[in-house]
């Protein structure tokens, strides 16, 4: 008599392949054709999503967090969210337009173009130039670039995104650029991150890869041919990658959605699109992606 295998595990959502023509495996594990509010872990085993809970009445947008520091803007202004999950207001009239936060030297940094801001655990004060004396032969122009939104650390310097292109300030200060030589050679640049070994870069030519520290010693390679969808590029351990049976990942490693697929990226350059074969995204202008540990969250605006 025939018999039919008892379904026992997930092997993930699948939109690629019609919904009637996914089978199940000999040991009974099965794509879904759809998964609303669940998580799938690595051993195919699925439960609900986490619950929600209100921590702040209003619309919010823009949050970050790392380490003790959370904050987020809602109406216009700046808040903090602490650790026992009270907010409280930072400062007001920032603007309600998408906020860009980083830290260095154990202070958060933030910029919306307009605005630009040092915060720590008790001071909020004005992000400008910082520019140390200068020798009698020492030509350079340094001063602060006047509007910038992205920003990110790598090797000790800021980079940040200006409607020019990037530019990188001067090592370990942020509030110091030499206006005439801190422009890197890309003009249209939809997201950028860094993985400590290098920065992946995403423009018109798709994913770069820039291994270095800064302007002056960057490798460049095209290490994905298709471009980030702007606000998916975030990083994670790349140890929370894989199921430790496909290619393993090698230290800090950046995640985006693309057109085709998530992709990985890891610190020496090297690049895997995990679900090509399984996911097919509407074509989105735009999106959101975080990281907490072994998962990457994402949404995209269609």
């Amino acid at each position: 008599m025939a018999t039919a295998p008892v379904f026992r595990r997930s092997l993930g959502l699948n939109n690629v392949i019609e919904a009637h023509r996914l089978v199940y495996r000999e040991d009974g594990a099965c794509p879904f054709a759809e998964a609303v509010n669940i998580i799938i872990d690595d051993n195919g085993s699925f439960k609900r999503r986490f619950g929600i809970e209100k921590l702040h009445d209003g619309g919010a947008h823009s949050i970050w967090s790392k380490g003790d520091f959370c904050f987020f803007i809602s109406g216009g202004n700046l808040y903090r969210l602490l650790l026992n999950d009270s907010v409280v207001l930072v400062t007001s009239g920032v603007g309600d337009i998408p906020m860009y936060f980083e830290m260095m030297h154990g202070k958060v940094y933030c910029s919306n173009g307009f605005v630009r801001l040092i915060l720590t655990d008790t001071t909020v004060s004005n992000w400008i130039a910082n520019v140390p004396s200068q020798m009698k032969d020492d030509k350079r122009v340094l001063g602060m670039i006047s509007s910038f939104t992205k920003i990110k650390a790598h090797g000790g310097r800021f980079f940040v995104q200006t409607p020019e292109g990037i530019c990188q300030s001067e090592p370990g200060n942020p509030a110091c650029f030499d206006i005439a030589n801190c422009l890197l050679p890309f003009r249209k640049v939809h997201d950028f991150v860094s993985v400590g070994t290098g920065m992946y870069l995403s423009c018109e030519d798709g994913v770069v890869f820039l291994e270095g520290f800064s302007k002056e010693d960057f490798n460049r390679r095209v290490v994905y041919s298709r471009k980030a969808i702007p606000g998916t590029m975030t990083t994670l351990d790349g140890s929370d990658v894989g199921d430790g049976v496909t290619t393993e990942f090698y230290g800090v490693t950046a995640v985006w959605v693309s057109d085709n697929g998530v992709c990985f990226g890891d610190a020496r350059g090297f690049v895997e699109n995990k679900t090509s074969r399984s996911l097919a995204f509407d074509k989105a202008v735009s999106g959101a992606g975080v990281a907490i540990p072994g998962q990457y969250f994402f949404s995209l605006e269609v």
